[in-house]
């Protein structure tokens, strides 16, 4: 089947929360319509959404919903549910689409149709993101973290901003870490050998997760380090703002986003006299561990030097009943 109509995004929206049935539901809507979705509809989908749940099976209970309002009569409600740990359980219910056997075109009259679809182009986005926030949240750490899992969803916008970048990205980084930096002498020079040295760091939220700070101590030379990142609401990217110590000031800044749990930020900056295009990277993301990468290059981006690795273990809290620094 095709169609000769062209294509277009249509508007995402995430209403809070809502318990159905002692699960935690997140919610997305999608509409043409700026004016959003119907009270009526909203109402008559939310009253169908116990029948699409699954029974309790020990996963922290979960479900994530997508209220699609179609460009006709059609009405679209998809609930995945998180099951058995890290699987996606899913059911539908549909209505004002007489082909999927609703009974009319009134757009609250749902009904669940039996058949395999788990959703359409402007459905699919949310399920990326769910996917990532579910790892980050509740895989990962070593006690799940449900309510932050609830409040990491996509940004408002249009159902084609999947691979932007979201307000929650840096959340993994927030509390102390232990690092292990090792670092070109000559940043421009991979022949000029490795230096390496420990430090402390601590990251802390700002502006509900679309701003941080963070300080490195590095005790054995004598100096700190600071980031400030923001988040820029209207372009969806992070800008990073690094500063030594030892100058006090705000080095040019790097801006970029992440995709598929990979962050890569780009700016412009001289070093020795050279103009310089500066990369970071941050990979290996978990509940524990994290990687920051920077690299220059004075040939347009056709190579690159990597001059500086920072790997960072999660800090473990004292024992009780013992001090900590």
């Amino acid at each position: 089947m095709t169609s000769s109509v062209a294509f277009a995004e249509k508007l995402l929206t995430v209403p809070p929360p809502i318990e159905v049935a002692g699960r935690r539901i997140k919610r997305y809507h999608v509409t043409a319509d700026p004016a959003g979705i119907a009270p009526d509809v909203e109402e008559a989908a939310y009253a169908i959404l116990p029948k699409l749940l699954p029974e309790p099976d020990g996963t922290p209970p979960a479900t994530f919903v997508v209220l699609h309002r179609g460009g006709d009569d059609g009405a679209y409600l998809n609930a995945y549910s998180w099951v058995w740990d890290n699987v996606l359980h899913f059911r539908g219910a549909s209505a004002g689409q007489p082909v999927l056997g609703c009974p009319d075109r009134d757009p609250t009259h749902f009904i669940t149709p039996d058949l395999p679809w788990i959703g359409c182009v402007w459905e699919l986005p949310p399920i990326l993101h769910e996917r990532d926030a579910w790892v980050r949240h509740v895989l990962m750490p070593e006690t799940p973290d449900l309510d932050g899992y609830l409040s990491d969803s996509l940004p408002e916008g249009t159902t084609g901003d999947l691979f932007m970048s979201s307000a929650r990205d840096f959340d993994f980084f927030h509390g102390a870490w232990d690092v292990r930096n090792r670092r070109l002498a000559d940043f421009l020079d991979p022949d000029s050998g490795w230096q390496e040295f420990a430090a402390t760091h601590r990251c802390w939220s700002l502006f509900d997760g679309a701003a941080n700070i963070d300080e490195m101590a590095v005790p054995s030379q004598g100096w700190k380090g600071l980031t400030l990142r923001l988040f820029d609401q209207e372009t969806k990217e992070w800008s990073l703002n690094w500063s030594s110590s030892r100058t006090g000031k705000l080095f040019p800044p790097v801006i970029g986003h992440f995709t598929n749990g990979r962050g890569e930020f780009f700016g412009d900056d001289t070093h020795d006299g050279k103009d310089v295009r500066v990369r970071f990277v941050w990979s290996g993301i978990s509940g524990t561990t994290a990687r920051w990468e920077q690299a220059f290059s004075v040939d347009g981006e056709k190579t690159w030097v990597t001059n500086w690795v920072m790997d960072f273990t999660r800090h473990a809290a004292p024992v009780s009943g013992t001090s900590g620094a």
